[in-house]
């Protein structure tokens, strides 16, 4: 088994729990992590 990765039931889990979360809730999850990847100042997808 490789280091770091995750056994099938703790996947499993993890896709059940993210299956339960509402709408509003999985928005503000995508923001946290584009604001860890491009900092406070996101990019406009429109400008792509």
């Amino acid at each position: 088994m490789k280091k770091g990765s995750k056994t099938q039931d703790a996947e499993a889990k993890e896709i059940r729990q993210e299956i339960k979360m509402t709408v509003e809730e999985r928005q503000k999850m995508a923001q946290k992590i584009k604001q860890e990847y491009y900092g406070k100042k996101l990019p406009d997808i429109r400008d792509y």
